[in-house]
């Protein structure tokens, strides 16, 4: 969940992929194998051997973190490079640059494993009169 600089809500269940931007009232739907594996979301989910799709190098620990770069082997991922931070083993932070050079910026806060989650969270309905583009159905 996005709160700045617009809303917007990432949902998948691993099928697809739902992208809901509250503010222009629209949702995209994605096939989430296709959308995932070339994103800095693959590193969470775990969904791809990361060596399969980046060149990962270690850089210096920094503000107490163990960093690693990982650069896409393709160009297609959209992603200049991808830098994760470690703390004790536990994903704390991601910086990835676009390859338009912006620079996104993610701190993961009360970070918690093996918790069990309701499966109703991993699934997503529109607002009634959201629009809905569903590439995922053009597969």
């Amino acid at each position: 969940h996005y709160s700045t600089p617009y809303i917007q809500k990432i949902i998948s269940n691993g099928e697809k992929l739902w992208v809901y931007d509250e503010d222009l009232e629209q949702v995209t739907i994605k096939n989430a194998a296709e959308s995932i594996d070339l994103s800095p979301l693959a590193i969470i989910l775990g969904s791809t051997s990361l060596e399969q799709l980046f060149n990962i190098s270690q850089l210096a620990d920094k503000d107490d973190l163990q960093w690693l770069q990982l650069t896409p082997k393709t160009d297609s991922s959209g992603f200049e490079f991808i830098n994760v931070g470690f703390n004790n083993g536990l994903l704390s932070r991601m910086v990835f640059q676009d390859n338009f050079g912006q620079t996104t910026r993610l701190l993961f806060t009360g970070v918690s494993v093996y918790t069990p989650i309701d499966s109703d969270k991993f699934e997503f309905e529109a607002p009634e009169g959201t629009d809905v583009f569903d590439e995922a159905a053009d597969q």
